[in-house]
């Protein structure tokens, strides 16, 4: 952890905390540190963001799709 760089670790440190979901405060600290279209870009390409619950939560905060995540699995109507 004490050599990760901001910038040139973006591609791992992202999608880590994006994965996280409900930890508001990481989301908060990341929205700091990165720019909106930088973390939307990885919410939509990151193999490692996964869980629908956690896909719908992060969609709406990044006012993104559910359907633009790689992992999304849409439900198939047998409720």
């Amino acid at each position: 952890m004490d050599n990760l760089d901001i910038e040139l670790d973006a591609d791992f440190i992202i999608p880590r905390v994006l994965n996280k979901g409900s930890v508001s405060n990481s989301l908060e600290k990341l929205n700091v540190l990165y720019p909106l279209e930088q973390i939307q870009f990885y919410c939509r390409n990151s193999k490692e963001i996964y869980g629908n619950e956690n896909i719908e939560e992060l969609s709406d905060i990044f006012n993104l799709k559910p359907e633009e995540f790689v992992r999304y699995m849409p439900s198939l109507g047998y409720d």
